[in-house]
């Protein structure tokens, strides 16, 4: 008799083989799209914490605080000491000073709107800023030295702090701050 496996056999085996290796391939595959998407959505919410925490560490301290819907009243009053945040073409929050511009974060921004709250004494500026796989990040800080404000919304005057949402999207400048 001889020994050794028949044709029928090895086809079997090759055939079983196939269809564990495409099973382990198909999880693999997943698990490596999975990691993918992870990184990604950990590279938007650490690129938006961070430009967060510069916004709020920046503007606690600002003396001025200023909200705008469109670039030509931030033109109006922009000046060597001040400082802006908007979000450009590209997805990026971008800070400009004195001519200056710096990205904050990569390409992963879809909208930032900025609201300043009046409770009496005390005022606040509350931002959202939104991640273009939909993270969200609102924070709410007080402004420690404000003493005026400014806003380009046609209901409110020019140098009162306002209540009402003047938030924009891309490509307008969003807020402009300075220190004295």
């Amino acid at each position: 008799m001889k020994k050794g496996f028949t044709l029928i056999e090895v086809i079997i085996a090759i055939a079983l083989l196939g269809i564990v290796m495409l099973m382990l391939s198909t999880v693999f595959t997943y698990g490596l799209r999975n990691y993918r998407i992870g990184l990604e959505q950990q590279d938007e919410q650490f690129n938006i914490r961070l430009a967060a925490d510069t916004i709020a560490d920046e503007a606690k301290v600002a003396s001025h605080v200023g909200v705008f819907d469109n670039t030509d009243d931030f033109v109006s009053v922009n000046s060597s000491d001040g400082i802006a945040y908007y979000v450009d073409a590209d997805n990026r929050l971008v800070r400009v000073e004195g001519g200056n511009i710096r990205y904050l974060t990569d390409e992963v921004v879809s909208s930032v709107s900025f609201q300043m709250l009046n409770t009496g004494s005390i005022y606040y500026l509350q931002f959202t800023i939104i991640g273009n796989r939909g993270y969200s990040l609102n924070t709410k800080i007080e402004l420690l030295n404000i003493k005026t404000g400014y806003s380009s919304s046609p209901d409110v005057d020019e140098f009162c702090l306002t209540s009402d949402n003047i938030g924009m999207t891309k490509e307008t400048l969003n807020i402009f701050y300075e220190y004295e």
